[in-house]
């Protein structure tokens, strides 16, 4: 049985390796969109757009700090997420998240 699952979830690749260089020649990239890395306007909108009130995440930010901390925190921010953007790595912390279950009393 285990074999067969095996063989079932890995299936083998039904195009040719020719196909697959000619669909990368093939593809054009999307000049409308723009691969700068973001600017402090585009840090400063996703930052208002944060809602107060939330709980702070593994960092113990709450996001009513980022919002408050003026320009010097906008532009830290900003060195963050652009150094992200260049080297193409998120990183680990990130990806965590805490959930606490809370009793409603229902």
């Amino acid at each position: 049985m285990a074999g067969a699952l095996s063989t079932l979830l890995n299936r083998p690749t039904q195009s040719p390796p020719d196909a697959l260089v000619s669909e990368a020649q093939a593809s054009t990239p999307d000049s409308t969109i723009d691969t700068f890395p973001p600017t402090i306007t585009e840090v400063y909108k996703a930052m208002n757009k944060i809602k107060a009130g939330k709980a702070p995440g593994v960092c113990g930010i709450y996001p009513e700090y980022i919002q408050h901390g003026g320009s010097d925190a906008l532009r830290t921010l900003q060195k963050i997420v652009t150094q992200v953007w260049k080297e193409e790595v998120v990183p680990e912390d990130w990806h965590q998240g805490i959930i606490i279950p809370l009793y409603k009393e229902k």
